[in-house]
Parts: structure tokens; sequence; C-alpha cells
């Protein structure tokens, strides 16, 4: 199963220039089977999220991109954002132990929102975006290397902010995904690799 697990709409992300609608015609378009809204610091209230995605034949989740204290973090099976502030390392323990899932988003784009080589620090810690759409070749390869060094799994997301840009990178699941509690228990499995968009089609990232 094909999905972009990192996408933002301008609906709750002010820094978004594409609606909801916009970014799944375009998902559905190009082939992913699913998108997760990662919108910063709200979990989105898309009451009617089923709805829309029965209509464009595609999963759609609701996941959070957290700033922390240390940078940025998607998260998966947060039930609401944290009042203030708070650390990488806290907010990744609090997801483990209630069975959700993080990845560490570009931790090492130069904009001072990556948790950087905190992310030796962070034994909770469900994966790394290794491969994001709006972050240089060079900074995603450092973020593969310290992946590989940690014995952690490699995501592959879009960051869309614009339709265009929307499966930029994705991540391919061995199995299905209906929800966000399958989400993040694929993410703990592990069986899923990151993938690039080439022309008509995805290929190995």
């Amino acid at each position: 199963m094909l999905m972009d697990l990192h996408v933002h709409t301008s609906g709750f992300s002010p820094d978004s220039r594409m609606t909801l609608e916009a970014c799944l015609e375009r998902a559905r378009l190009i082939g992913l089977d699913g998108v997760c809204l990662t919108e910063h610091d709200v979990i989105a209230g898309y009451e009617d999220v089923g709805a829309i995605a029965a209509r464009f034949g595609l999963v759609v989740l609701v996941g959070v991109e957290v700033l922390t204290l240390d940078g940025d973090i998607l998260c998966f099976g947060l039930d609401r954002v944290p009042d203030g502030m708070i650390g990488a390392r806290e907010l990744t323990a609090a997801l483990a132990a209630r069975g959700g899932a993080t990845v560490a988003a570009h931790p090492y784009r130069d904009n001072r929102r990556g948790v950087e080589d905190l992310l030796f620090e962070l034994p909770d810690l469900t994966a790394i975006e290794g491969y994001n759409g709006n972050t240089s070749p060079g900074d995603n390869l450092r973020a593969v290397s310290a992946a590989r060094a940690l014995g952690l799994p490699v995501t592959g997301s879009s960051d869309a902010h614009s339709v265009e840009r929307v499966g930029a990178y994705a991540t391919m699941f061995g199995g299905r995904i209906a929800g966000v509690e399958d989400l993040a228990a694929a993410l703990r499995g592990g069986d899923y690799r990151p993938v690039r968009r080439s022309g008509d089609s995805f290929v190995d990232a």
C-alpha cells in the first residue's frame, strides 16, 4: 500500500497553498493509495474525512506534526497536541507507551526544525523520515545514514504544501492500512520502504 505520510492543507496549516480536495485529487491521479494529514501542531478537525476519502477512493488518515523543543516530530495515534512546548524525548516516550508511532521529520533540514543528532538519544523513536520532498538531497542522505546507524526504518514523504509536490516521496507498506492504529502498528513493524515518484511511476528512493 502506497502512502504519503506527511502533507499539509490550507484549511489547518497557514503555510500551505492547497485545499484538501486538491491534495486528494492529485494523490488519486498519481496512484497513491492514501495520504496522512499532518498539519502543524493541530489535529485537524476533518469530521467528514471518511466521506471525503470515499469520494476519492483513498485512505485518508489524520496525524500531526508537532514542533517540540528539539524539532519536528510526526505523530500517529495522538489524541491531542500537548499544551505548551514539549521535548522530543518526552513526546516519543508518550506515544510509545500508548501504542502510537513517531517519525523524526526532516531531521537535518537547515531551518532549525529538525532534531538533528538528537536522533541518537531518542530510544522510543519509531522511524526516521529519510526522504522528504522539501529537503535537500544532502540533508536527506544524512537522515538515511543516521537511520542505518541506529537500525531504524526509513520513511519517504512529500511534506507537500502545494499540489505539485504531493507524492514526491512516499512510503510503500507491505500490508493494508485502514486506520491510524493500523498505520502506527505498521510503522512499528518495519515492513515498508521509501519510494520516489519518477515519471508516471514510483521507484525505490
